[in-house]
């Protein structure tokens, strides 16, 4: 059963737990590396003492390495699944500790560096070590997929600690004209902790003429035995290693059906993150709570009913902040959106994840999130501010910006006392702009940034981009 917003772990109080961890997918070759990466935010932010457990499997499900972590040399770890060998399957980041640690998944980021791309994703699977955790059936959706002769759609899901038994998943794919397409997929059984790749061409075989040279959106329904259904959903190149980007599902609430909705006068909204290009836009999925809602961007209307639609919402400089409103009845609580960047035509588009922000949002006051160091990355700090949000008017004092790194324990330090100082967040500042050290560091590593502020409405990205044009978001944890 899916909780009420009110009591996610992380926004309720009373959620205990002693035991997280995060699954990632990894796959190592020639054009392709995969890092996986955390800050020690336990100790930086709860003072908490942990315990490290890292496990690698193969695909399916062969324990190839375990070993136990620290933070002896600096305050981030980057893990390389396998010490960069050939290979794929999965990495368990399993925290254990005596305090309670709130939140059942560790927050963690996987990298993922192709030949001409990078990208990374947050957690979106774990394995079950708490008691009534139950979300091994999956309904997800928010899967955007790109198909044509240079590009295949691709999933990702892990199983848990039992074996899942031979099943028939289905996936139902949408073009842009509405037409739906159904494929029902025979798999085998899943050991446990095997982890299950599949990609549409394999199985679709007219996949790129239903698309038509445009987008189309997926959901799918699967099982896993023991872990959450979460999938890592992505495009890659039909090179092998050229360029990929990925991101993760999100409940198709359009099926699930949703209990959990706004009072009349919440709001639900979204700033789009980062300077605005031509191709910057929103995309609100078909998979969003049955319902009749309008999105609003500038004076430029979306309607949002039955059937549902994709629909693409293009953001312009002047506009870049999107609303939503109940045509009747209430808004519910999570309303998915993708956010789309592309830097350059040649790389394939970047998609966060993300649902609407709503006015039962708790306050945020301590912000964290990946960043990268070197000459062939540039990392820009992405601050918006939610000041639409609420009634009343936050009050505004300070904001304190550290960055952490993996081989020592300095920790840089900026802070600003005025709101509009940090007018430039809005588009995103060059971390090299904030911290000339930072200017110095020749060879490509990955860090962290913490955002503090007792202000508590401001949402908080890193862009990650390459020299190859290739760009990855991601928002803060």
């Amino acid at each position: 059963m899916i909780n009420k917003f009110k009591e996610t772990p992380g926004v309720t109080k009373s959620f205990e737990c002693y035991v997280s961890s995060s699954t990632l997918w990894f796959e190592n070759s020639s054009d392709m590396k995969t890092t996986i990466s955390f800050l020690d935010y336990w100790k930086i932010k709860n003072n908490a003492n942990v315990d490290i457990e890292v496990k690698t499997y193969s695909m399916n499900g062969s324990l190839l390495k375990k070993e136990y972590l620290n933070f002896t040399k600096g305050y981030v770890k980057n893990y390389s699944p396998l010490n960069g060998r050939n290979g794929s399957g999965s990495v368990e980041i399993k925290i254990i500790s005596k305090n309670n640690l709130r939140v059942p998944y560790a927050a963690i980021v996987a990298i993922y560096k192709t030949k001409y791309g990078i990208s990374g994703v947050h957690s979106y699977s774990r394995t079950y070590y708490n008691n009534g955790e139950e979300l091994s059936d999956g309904c997800e959706g928010s899967w955007t997929i790109r198909d044509n002769s240079l590009i295949e759609s691709f999933c990702v899901f892990h199983n848990g600690s039992k074996i899942q038994p031979k099943q028939e998943i289905q996936l139902k794919i949408q073009n842009k004209k509405n037409r739906i397409l159904i494929k029902n997929i025979q798999l085998p059984a899943m050991k446990p902790y095997a982890t299950t790749k599949i990609i549409i061409k394999d199985h679709v075989d007219n996949i790129v003429g239903f698309l038509d040279n445009d987008i189309g959106t997926v959901s799918c329904k699967h099982k896993v035995n023991g872990s959450f259904a979460r999938m890592l959903i992505g495009n890659k190149s039909t090179q092998d290693g050229a360029d990929m980007q990925v991101t993760h599902s999100n409940f198709n609430y359009k099926e699930i059906g949703c209990d959990d909705y706004l009072d009349k006068d919440d709001k639900s909204l979204k700033p789009y993150p980062g300077k605005v290009n031509n191709n910057s836009k929103f995309i609100i999925y078909p998979h969003i709570a049955k319902g009749k809602y309008t999105a609003r961007l500038g004076r430029k209307l979306f309607e949002i009913g039955t059937p549902q639609k994709i629909i693409e919402v293009p953001v312009n400089k002047k506009c870049s902040e999107i609303n939503f409103t109940a045509n009747k009845g209430k808004l519910p609580t999570r309303l998915q959106l993708g956010i789309i960047s592309q830097n350059n035509k040649k790389r394939i588009p970047n998609e966060v994840a993300f649902s609407a922000i709503t006015s039962i949002e708790p306050m945020k006051r301590f912000h964290w999130g990946i960043c990268a160091f070197g000459e062939e990355m540039k990392t820009k700090l992405i601050i918006s501010n939610l000041k639409n949000l609420d009634k009343n008017k936050q009050h505004f004092k300070e904001l304190v910006i550290n960055i952490y790194a993996a081989n020592n324990k300095k920790i840089l330090n900026k802070k600003y006392v005025k709101l509009s100082s940090l007018k430039n967040f809005e588009e995103g500042v060059d971390i090299k702009n904030i911290f000339s050290d930072l200017k110095n560091i020749k060879k490509t590593s990955f860090g962290y940034f913490s955002i503090f502020s007792q202000y508590g409405r401001f949402l908080c990205y890193s862009e990650i981009a390459n020299k190859h044009g290739s760009v990855f978001k991601e928002h803060s944890f």
